[in-house]
């Protein structure tokens, strides 16, 4: 008599070539260095080494590894039922999804005027801060109003040389010293830099809009954000939301 078991579908936990596939892939997708993730875990640097080599870890090894890369519990150790191509193909765009609507920019630490001149001739600025806590949203919310305030100055009418430059100094200044603050108390990383998007209204039509970008970097979640070259920001950007929500500030 055929038992209900030999109908169930066979369990199987990852094998070590997906395993080491992925956690490759994801190290360099953030930007870590073996021994970068091996600290963030918790494990030696042998242990990543073997890892990504295919090499037999401890599940508790393997399971440190996976809550490093932002994992579920037991992504690595916890039998599951093997997926079959089409199920593994939707997975994997799924995964994908937000890497193909964003685009890369190149990033560096917020330490010069210049850096802050190149951003402000931009038309937007996204500042990300997410990652510091609402503690420091009133000063996040500082950094852009000096921001704004340093955009009027560069793209508005010059009626003073000599004042204006004043003005750029000053506000050159009170930025960059508002960024290095928050660093210093957040323990994070302010990386700056700028790119194109692709600018979208309701009514379908499009234009390209320059964008500022400035994402401060926890480094208790990515020690690596010092040496960190390029981010990803959204490839394209609703305008119509965005003037909702400049019309909703100014009332």
């Amino acid at each position: 008599m055929e038992t209900v078991e030999e109908f169930a579908p066979k369990l199987e936990t990852p094998d070590g070539a997906t395993i080491a596939f992925f956690v490759a892939c994801s190290r360099r997708m953030m930007g870590w260095q073996v021994k970068t993730l091996a600290h963030q875990a918790g494990v030696s640097v042998s242990s990543i080494e073997r890892i990504e080599r295919g090499v037999t870890v401890s599940p508790e090894v393997l399971d440190r590894v996976a809550a490093a890369l932002k994992q579920k519990p037991g992504a690595f150790t916890q039998p599951r039922v093997r997926l079959s191509k089409e199920e593994a193909l939707k997975h994997l765009e799924a995964q994908a999804a937000p890497w193909l609507e964003s685009v890369e920019l190149k990033v560096a630490p917020l330490r010069k005027a210049a850096q802050l001149r190149r951003m402000a001739e931009q038309l937007l600025l996204l500042v990300d801060g997410s990652g510091l806590g609402e503690d420091f949203g009133e000063r996040i919310d500082g950094v852009k109003e000096w921001f704004e305030l340093l955009q009027h100055c560069i793209n508005g009418p010059v009626t003073d040389l000599s004042e204006m430059k004043g003005r750029k100094r000053s506000l050159y200044g009170r930025i960059l010293s508002t960024v290095t603050g928050i660093e210093r108390d957040a323990h994070a990383v302010a990386l700056a830099g700028t790119y194109v998007a692709e600018g979208l209204y309701n009514d379908g039509a499009r234009l390209t809009v320059p964008v500022a970008v400035l994402s401060f970097r926890p480094l208790s979640g990515d020690p690596g954000a010092r040496k960190r070259t390029h981010l990803y920001a959204p490839r394209q950007i609703e305008i119509n939301k965005i003037l909702a929500a400049w019309l909703a500030e100014d009332g």
